[in-house]
């Protein structure tokens, strides 16, 4: 059996906004936890632990019965281009997907689905997910700042 990470949206929205000079005031941050079994089927997995990171800024979820977790940002939290990291564990399994947030006009948009499998003890990947992890939020960094002049 494999367990999936699906970010089915990151969506920075003031509410209901009117206009695109509308200023966004969260991230909103949901998906699901599949577990996909040997016939490659897709099954919600409830109870699994989450961990949601954008911008070093970490929320933790707990999976629904049917699979589906949300968190919610401030967009100061999340700003528009962070990088937003989800990883999930239930059982012996676990998983990881990184995506930045993108802008669709008022929504900024990310759509990620990743398939976790048994967990496999590499201690050196810690520090190198880590390390990667901070130099993708580095770039984020510089490049907002970049833009903003």
């Amino acid at each position: 059996m494999l367990l999936s990470i699906g970010l089915v949206a990151v969506l920075p929205v003031s509410a209901f906004a009117v206009s695109p000079t509308t200023p966004v005031t969260r991230t909103d941050v949901v998906g699901y936890i599949m577990v996909v079994n040997a016939a490659g089927q897709n099954h919600g997995a409830p109870g699994a632990q989450v961990k949601i990171a954008c911008f070093n800024n970490v929320m933790t979820a707990i999976s629904d019965s049917h699979g589906a977790y949300s968190v919610r940002f401030t967009a100061q939290q999340c700003p528009l281009g962070s990088w937003v990291v989800v990883t999930a564990t239930k059982d012996n399994l676990s998983g990881i997907r990184t995506q930045p947030t993108l802008n669709f006009g008022t929504v900024n948009l990310a759509d990620i689905l990743v398939n976790l499998k048994p967990n496999v003890d590499v201690p050196e990947m810690n520090g190198i997910v880590g390390i990667a992890a901070t130099a993708l939020t580095a770039g984020s960094v510089a490049v907002i700042r970049r833009r903003n002049g």
